[in-house]
This record gives structure tokens, C-alpha cells and sequence, in this order.
């Protein structure tokens, strides 16, 4: 599996040869995008009061996504690309533990809890951005493919049973 990991790195690794735009592009994907969708969904709830409780909801597992994310890192500390010398490394990065990675991590958390909760107005744009957001980070060179795939993961779960606890406690609530 490992093999794999690094084949598709190496494979979306941007190299001296891609076009500096493209770089500028996928920096700018990595460093805005995240503040993009926190101040878009913020605005979105305080516009909208339909948006609210999903918005609130994301806010939760974004949360609990870093946390858990935290914890993982914490207990099997993987490395990342540059700690192994491998690929091109295009933006400064601490060489902290790599998986999974948090920008995947709490992006997919985001859309995901939007997804469950099926507010598609604001789900639809927020997985483009997580899906940006990932491809951008091995581009960039600071996490492997299965960094963000686990980000992928993490997330979705997550966000899933912060909907599906809140689904339940809303039924609860109502019938008592």
C-alpha cells in the first residue's frame, strides 16, 4: 500500500517543470480556501436562519474532525513527503506527522456534515473546495495521497455521527 502512496505521489507532486502558475494556483487553493468556506458558511448563517443549524453542525465536526485528527497523528505519527526526502516540497511546511491530513481532514468534515444534513446549496460548493483543498496538499508536496484519502475518511465519519446524533437527539427531544 505504501508503494501505491508513493507512486501517486510522485505522480501529483508538482516538479521544477510545472508551470509556475499552476503552483501559484494550488498555494493559493491551500492557503484561502479553508478561511474562504469558514467565512462564507458563517455568513451564510447569519444571513439565512434555515443555514443555522447546519452551519452549526459543521462548526461541530470541523471540531471534533481536529481533534480526532490530533489524536490519530499522536498515536502513529506517519511522516510527510519531505521528511523522506521525496518530491518537491512548494510551500513551507512544519514537519509535523502527515496523516491524516488536517486541511482534508476538516474540508471533508465540512461538506460532509453539509452532505448529511442536505443543505445542497452550501454542500455542493463545500465539497468542490474540500476535493481543491486535497488534491492541492500533494501537489504542493507536504502529504501523500493517503494523507488526505484518510482526511477523506475521518471527516466524512465524523460528520456523519455529529448529524446522526443530532438527528436523534432532535427526535428524542420531540417526542419527550
Amino acid at each position: 500500500m505504501r508503494s501505491l502512496d508513493f507512486a501517486l505521489f510522485n505522480w501529483i507532486n508538482a516538479t521544477p517543470a510545472t508551470p509556475h502558475a499552476l503552483i501559484s494556483i494550488a498555494t493559493l487553493i491551500t492557503h484561502g480556501l479553508p478561511a474562504l468556506t469558514v467565512v462564507v458558511l458563517a455568513l451564510a448563517a447569519v444571513l439565512n436562519p434555515a443555514w443555522r443549524r447546519p452551519v452549526l453542525l459543521v462548526a461541530l465536526s470541523m471540531v471534533l474532525t481536529w481533534a480526532g485528527a490530533t489524536l490519530v497523528r499522536w498515536g502513529m505519527p506517519m511522516p510527510r513527503p519531505g521528511q523522506l526526502g521525496m518530491g518537491h516540497q512548494w510551500i513551507e511546511h512544519a514537519l509535523s506527522p502527515g496523516f491524516p491530513s488536517m486541511h482534508a481532514s476538516c474540508m471533508f468534515a465540512a461538506a460532509m456534515a453539509l452532505v448529511w444534513g442536505r443543505c445542497w446549496p452550501l454542500a455542493l460548493p463545500s465539497l468542490v473546495a474540500a476535493v481543491l483543498v486535497a488534491w492541492s496538499r500533494p501537489f504542493l508536496g507536504v502529504h501523500f495521497p493517503m494523507d488526505v484519502a484518510g482526511g477523506f475518511v475521518l471527516g466524512s465519519v465524523v460528520s456523519w455521527i455529529v448529524c446522526w446524533g443530532a438527528r436523534h437527539i432532535g427526535v428524542a427531544q420531540r417526542r419527550g
